[in-house]
């Protein structure tokens, strides 16, 4: 009965394509930035209480870009991200550490064509921000 139940798992491992290589890369659990980084300051974490939460672990408009957890696979585009033991700006006055960032190049083998270095974020984030700027007017009026 095991012998049968292995080969049955083990046909389950390949893609369409009959590639084994494909499926598992695919399948492979994909980490967040603080699960990589391990700054702890991810809603629960140890350094939110002295540090508050990183806004990568708790902006919602980057669910799912890169497959992460809130921003947690695009930090390099959320502002106020915790790395290399102090709060990073801006966007754009972090991006060039960002570039050189160990866990920026691990997503982007991860995902390979599909890796989305910021456009999708940035979009959706201009996006939210112009909704809550347009409800701010149509209050005024």
């Amino acid at each position: 009965m095991v012998f049968y139940v292995k080969i049955l798992i083990e046909t389950f491992k390949y893609d369409e394509k009959g590639s084994k290589d494909n499926y598992m890369a695919d399948k492979r659990v994909k980490k967040n930035c603080w699960e990589v980084m391990k700054c702890d300051r991810e809603p629960g974490g140890t350094n939110v209480k002295d540090l508050g939460a990183c806004s990568a672990s708790v902006e919602k408009c980057f669910e799912g870009v890169n497959d992460g957890k809130n921003g947690g696979r695009c930090c390099w585009v959320a502002a106020g991200t915790f790395c290399k033991g102090e709060v990073q700006g801006t966007y754009s006055n972090k991006l060039m550490d960002c570039y050189k960032c160990e866990f920026l190049q691990l997503v982007r083998e991860e995902e390979g064509e599909k890796f989305s270095f910021l456009y999708e974020g940035i979009k959706k984030l201009e996006v939210d921000s112009y909704n809550e700027k347009s409800k701010d007017k149509e209050k005024d009026i």
